[in-house]
């Protein structure tokens, strides 16, 4: 017991050294960690920020590539614009007419917006006749035609309809291009004629060329008529 004493009065010194040594060891072995760990933190928030930034990057480079692979709509200034009856008022015509007409039915009755009243074509004059209008129209949408005579009761089936309409155009420099060529069918209500909306030849019309040919035959008569043709598309 003495001799412990006397080691300890002896080396006391030494051992308090040894202590702080101890202590001073520990606490730079932690820091040492600390230090560590917040390096190893920094570089892991470093590669997951260049990897979210690499990500964003390549979403946004698919999503151009995505777009840029869309094909672009040509813009059509005609394409909400109203579509509308052109009324009489607009239509000059019919300027002429290729063939004879009798009595009363005359080729200006077919745009005078009564089905009551019609062309006529008398049966020895053929089976054809052609309408010539005057219609400054950006685009013609489509046509609605009351075929044969209904003017009388018994008219319409007592005498021939038209079997088919052949429209053209021409332009505001003269020129000439074929629409579209419709067989009517041979019922009593009104039938309609419908163009393709982006075509061009439906486009800048100045004048209206409608070709009327060929007839569905008559009980009675084979005199032709045609009662109305109602046009629409953009003024």
């Amino acid at each position: 017991m003495d001799n412990g004493n006397n080691f300890f009065k002896k080396n006391w010194l030494t051992l308090i050294l040894i202590a702080l040594l101890g202590g001073v060891s520990i606490m730079w072995i932690k820091d040492m960690n600390e230090t560590k760990a917040k390096e190893e933190a920094a570089v892991e928030k470093a590669d997951s920020g260049a990897v979210a930034s690499q990500e964003a990057v390549d979403s946004l480079a698919g999503t151009m590539a995505k777009e840029d692979s869309i094909p672009q709509e040509t813009a059509d200034p005609l394409k909400d614009e109203p579509v509308v009856r052109l009324r009489p008022s607009l239509i000059k015509g019919p300027a002429c007419m290729v063939a004879n007409t009798f009595e009363s039915y005359y080729p200006r009755n077919v745009i005078d917006g009564n089905r009551a009243t019609a062309w006529g074509l008398e049966s020895y004059q053929g089976s054809s006749g052609t309408f010539v209008f005057r219609m400054p129209c950006r685009r013609l949408d489509h046509i609605v035609v009351w075929n044969g005579n209904w003017g009388e009761m018994g008219a319409w089936e007592d005498n021939a309809r038209v079997r088919r309409l052949t429209i053209s155009k021409k332009d505001a420099k003269g020129e000439t291009t074929f629409i579209g060529s419709f067989t009517l069918s041979n019922r009593h209500p009104s039938q309609t004629l419908r163009f393709d909306f982006a075509a061009p030849e439906t486009r800048d019309i100045e004048t209206l060329i409608v070709k009327a040919s060929g007839k569905y035959q008559g009980i009675l008569f084979q005199d032709l008529y045609l009662a109305e043709l109602i046009f629409f598309g953009n003024k």
